[in-house]
């Protein structure tokens, strides 16, 4: 991210909303960010990273991306809160003392493989920084929907740790997914209420913040846009963080104007990709009544989450229904009708729900089929569950493939749901082979012969259930 860009997000880009966040942090209270892919998490993020580094806020923030997480071992996580506190403690730790205590008890226990000892560190470290200093403390837990891969005791840990001091340790949870999806009151125990207590919602930015951002962008495409443009780049994107800076790299690169149809760009590789990405974060009853409320142009007897309400999805006033971003009810509206088709609009867990219940008039069915079991993360052949581990984006790219199975899916999607936001920068035909080539390994019975994730020379992708 250039200069002008942090700054940009330093004194601009969300504002209210990490104003709020860090008092709360200030008062030791626990909140919960939720927003749909790509509506500027990263950010808000870097932003608060930045506005705790200052000496008069007095906070030890620390950031945790649970993407990080490789296998479903508690001490990976305990090891990753290690390091990343480690590190924020060189950065703005003014005892020296103090921080060579914290660094020494990092190097002993950050390869130690006894679970309770490297948690005990992190508690040690955590008790330290209370009895010596007068900081808040606040641990932000990025995608904490990925906690679920570790064992259920982890949310007593968290449990345990506030209650070293319960007015000077707080938590700050980010997720992509509506809480109740995520976890259920048994699986996350004493934290639940905390979770769903203090909701805070990333909401599409307004033209004004829009306008800055495109600004910001151009700078690193180095490029400049009329006004015109601008406003073209508000329409369509409706202040989604993603949206603007793909639109503004397009509109640099001369590959869409302002007479592009929304049907053309909404088709592009890229965008809709992101699309997907969106749609399979949306619960399965609102994707009905978002395609029934557009069908029928009335949201009459239609019942909606919080979570698309709340994240500025949509918007209902009287009995009409509007989506922000014509890019996204374009994909929505494409996805209904291959929903209504029982095509492609279903989720995984639909067609997992499908074949599951179908299996008994189809003897045969678990020697021709390849499934995935969402909730355990694991994939299903023969009948028997692979004893593998899949990483996060393994995983995240097998579901995608299998909602998507039995059409072409080019290596542009695949690059938009391995690096999301980043998908600009990060594009790499290299990383996305080792991934693809590490996913046969895992699946296929041949990987020099796959049956299930087929090449399509020129094209991409194509992936066979059976």
């Amino acid at each position: 991210m250039s200069k002008s860009n942090r700054g940009f997000f330093h004194n601009v880009f969300r504002k209210n909303l990490v104003q709020d966040i860090i008092k709360e942090i200030s008062q030791g209270e626990i909140s919960t960010v939720i927003g749909i892919p790509g509506m500027g998490k990263s950010n808000t993020i870097h932003w608060l990273k930045s506005n705790t580094s200052k000496k008069d806020t007095n906070i030890f923030f620390v950031s945790v991306d649970l993407n990080e997480l490789t296998t479903g071992e508690n001490i990976e996580f305990y090891r990753l809160i290690l390091l990343n506190i480690y590190d924020r403690a060189r950065e703005i730790l003014t005892d020296q003392k103090l921080a060579t205590s914290i660094a020494e008890e990092y190097e002993k226990y950050i390869s130690c493989n006894d679970t309770l000892l490297t948690f005990t560190a992190f508690k040690n470290i955590i008790k330290r920084l209370i009895t010596e200093t007068d900081l808040q403390i606040c641990i932000c837990l990025i995608d904490f929907e990925l906690i679920k891969k570790l064992s259920t005791s982890i949310c007593n840990a968290f449990s345990t740790i506030r209650n070293v001091n319960k007015s000077r340790i707080s938590y700050l949870f980010f997720v992509d997914h509506p809480i109740e999806q995520v976890f259920s009151t048994k699986e996350a125990g004493g934290l639940y209420d905390f979770i769903n207590y203090n909701k805070k919602w990333l909401l599409p930015l307004n033209k004004e913040e829009t306008f800055l951002l495109i600004d910001e962008f151009c700078q690193v495409f180095d490029s400049k846009l009329t006004s015109s443009q601008k406003d073209r780049i508000w329409e369509l994107s409706g202040g989604h963080s993603w949206y603007i800076k793909v639109l503004t790299k397009f509109f640099s690169e001369n590959k869409i104007n302002n007479d592009t149809q929304v049907e053309k760009i909404a088709s592009m590789p890229t965008i809709s990709a992101k699309g997907t990405q969106i749609w399979t974060h949306i619960p399965k009853d609102d994707k009905k009544s978002i395609i029934q409320a557009l069908r029928n142009k009335s949201t009459k007897n239609l019942d909606f989450s919080e979570y698309i309400e709340n994240t500025g999805l949509i918007t209902i006033k009287g009995n009409s229904l509007s989506i922000f971003s014509p890019l996204i009810k374009h994909f929505i509206q494409e996805r209904a009708e291959k929903y209504l088709n029982g095509h492609n609009g279903i989720t995984a867990e639909d067609k997992l729900e499908k074949i599951s219940s179908s299996r008994t008039n189809r003897p045969n069915a678990e020697k021709q089929s390849l499934m995935i079991d969402i909730k355990r993360r694991a994939v299903v052949r023969d009948g028997k569950i692979l004893q593998v581990q899949f990483s996060k984006a393994e995983f995240d790219l097998l579901k995608y493939f299998f909602e998507n199975s039995t059409l072409s899916v080019t290596r542009d999607e695949v690059a938009s749901i391995l690096w999301k936001k980043d998908v600009i920068t990060k594009y790499s035909d290299w990383a996305i082979d080792k991934i693809i080539s590490r996913i046969r390994k895992k699946i296929e019975i041949d990987p020099k012969k796959p049956k299930y994730l087929l090449t399509l020379r020129g094209v991409g992708f194509k992936f066979l259930t059976t």
